[in-house]
């Protein structure tokens, strides 16, 4: 089974999400794993950092949309990294959804369809 996509994106797109918890998680670890189910690749991106509520997971893939304005300034960055990331994500057919992480931090899952 493989994934069938563009390499240089699929890069991009692990990068996007790496900086992005490297960036708001000032301690703590940073897991990246991938997995399979019957259909996709799953990769998950989890971190120890700031965290999500529900109402910004609701539109954090958005261009320009950064949760918290001050933190985000002092991070650096446009509020584009994620929505890029969507689009990459999009375009090779799968999805990417966003949810907190207990006690603290957030878990990004990208699912993208496999092919034998």
């Amino acid at each position: 089974m493989f994934i069938l996509g563009d390499k240089n994106k699929m890069e991009q797109l692990l990068i996007i999400f790496i900086d992005n918890a490297v960036k708001y998680s000032k301690s703590g670890t940073i897991t990246v794993t991938v997995d399979a189910d019957s259909m996709h690749a799953v990769i998950k991106v989890m971190d120890e950092g700031i965290g999500i509520s529900e109402s910004d997971a609701q539109k954090i893939f958005e261009r320009f949309y950064r949760v918290d304005k001050a933190r985000s300034r002092a991070a650096g960055g446009f509020g584009l990294g994620l929505n890029i990331a969507r689009i990459i994500v999009v375009r090779h057919g799968g999805t990417v959804s966003v949810k907190p992480r207990s006690p603290h931090g957030s878990i990004f899952t990208v699912r993208l369809p496999l092919y034998r």
